[in-house]
C-alpha cells in the first residue's frame, strides 16, 4: 500500500521544471489563456483539480503560466518562451524530458500553435523548431479563427487581444503557414 501511495504522490503539480519525477508517463504541461489581471493567477484557479485527477494516472503536471512573461508580449513571444521552457525541462535525475503532453486553454492554444509553427513577429515569417517534444495536445476553447470577445469583453487593447481578434494578421499567418501540410507538426 505504501509503494502505491508513494508512487501516486509523484503525479501532483510539479513546481520545479528541473526536478520532474519519472512516473513512466510523459509529464503534462498546462498552458493558461489571456489574463486581464495576473496578480491572483494560480493553477487551481485556472485548471481546478486537474493535477489531482492526473495524479491517479501517475502523471506529473506542470503549469506554464502566461503571467510569468511580463508586459503582455505578443503571442509569438509567448510561443518562443514556451519553446524555451520545454527546452529546460529535466527529470529529477538531470536527464532531459523528451516527451510531454499539453493541455492548453484559450489563448494558450494559440501559444502552443505559435511555438509549433515557429511564428515570428514579422508577418508571414516562420522558423519552426526542428524537434517537437510534444506528443499530444488538447486545446480547450482556443480561438483558432479569432474572437470578437478579445477586444469587446476584455476592454483592453494590447498585443495579445489584437492578435486574438477575428481577422488579425497573426491568425491569418498561423492558419495558413503550412498549407497542404500538417500545421500541428504531427502532434
Amino acid at each position: 500500500v505504501w509503494a502505491a501511495s508513494a508512487q501516486l504522490s509523484f503525479g501532483q503539480l510539479v513546481t520545479n521544471p528541473q526536478a520532474i519525477p519519472r512516473t513512466g508517463n510523459p509529464p503534462v504541461i498546462f498552458v493558461n489563456g489571456y489574463q486581464t489581471n495576473c496578480s491572483s493567477v494560480t493553477f487551481a484557479g485556472e485548471f481546478g483539480i486537474a493535477d489531482q485527477v492526473l495524479q491517479a494516472g501517475n502523471r506529473a503536471s506542470l503549469f506554464f503560466n502566461t503571467c510569468n512573461i511580463s508586459g503582455k508580449p505578443p503571442i509569438e513571444a509567448l510561443g518562443t518562451a514556451f519553446g524555451s521552457y520545454l527546452g529546460t525541462l529535466t527529470y529529477a535525475d538531470a536527464t532531459p524530458v523528451t516527451s510531454v503532453d499539453v493541455v492548453a486553454y484559450s489563448m494558450g492554444g494559440l501559444i502552443v500553435r505559435s511555438y509549433l509553427s515557429g511564428k515570428q513577429a514579422t508577418a508571414g515569417v516562420f522558423s519552426p523548431p526542428t524537434t517537437i517534444p510534444i506528443r499530444k495536445a488538447i486545446f480547450i476553447a482556443t480561438p483558432n479563427f479569432g474572437t470578437p470577445v478579445a477586444l469587446l469583453a476584455f476592454g483592453l487593447l494590447d498585443a495579445q487581444t489584437t492578435e486574438m481578434a477575428s481577422g488579425s494578421q497573426f491568425l491569418m499567418d498561423l492558419n495558413t503557414w503550412n498549407q497542404t501540410h500538417d500545421d500541428l507538426r504531427g502532434v
